[in-house]
């Protein structure tokens, strides 16, 4: 299912597919799942917290366009995808504000992504997965699948509710 905003898209997993791009010559930062997941449990795996509603955006659109999609949609990255519907980067808010906006309406995405993206495969444990990001002071993870389609994306945002869950209930202190 695909539902047009402006020049991004919405995709659920069934419609995206790749993360190669051979032309660029880009390839995407994979990580297998690690033992950890099993300390927390099942339901502490990428699959149980990602978000397979995606809003992406094409390397061909300009740098304005892209913009506007992270502030209708209130986040702060967007996958990339190609012609053919590879992910061939990530274009962050901190992307974006690295160039001045009287340029925006000129330059692509695909000039100012991050080409070489870290990706989680599905069955990776969250406690992995916040270990990447920590370690490289990411805000969010593309899931890829075991072909390399882009099924999700895992956030921050999605690891403090978790954390949330398993710490108390909502709403109560936990302890």
């Amino acid at each position: 299912m695909q539902v047009n905003l402006g020049l991004a898209c919405l995709w659920h997993q069934a419609n995206c597919h790749g993360m190669e791009d051979a032309a660029r010559g880009t390839r995407a930062t994979h990580f297998e799942p690690v033992a950890a997941g099993a300390v927390m449990g099942h339901a502490f795996r990428v699959e149980n917290l990602m978000s397979t509603a995606l809003v992406c955006a094409f390397d061909t659109d300009t740098l304005g366009a892209a913009q506007r999609e992270m502030e209708l949609a209130g986040i702060h990255h967007l996958p990339v995808i190609d012609e053919h519907r590879n992910l061939v980067g990530i274009l962050s808010s901190t992307d974006v504000a690295a160039h001045p906006t009287r340029l925006w309406g000129n330059l692509r995405v695909g000039k100012c992504m991050s080409c070489t993206p870290v990706t989680v495969t599905p069955a990776m444990s969250a406690l992995g997965a916040m270990d990447l990001m920590l370690e490289y002071g990411f805000r969010s993870l593309p899931v890829v699948d075991s072909d390399g389609h882009l099924i999700g994306i895992l956030t921050e945002t999605d690891l403090v509710r978790a954390s949330r869950a398993h710490l108390g209930e909502p709403g109560r202190p936990a302890g």
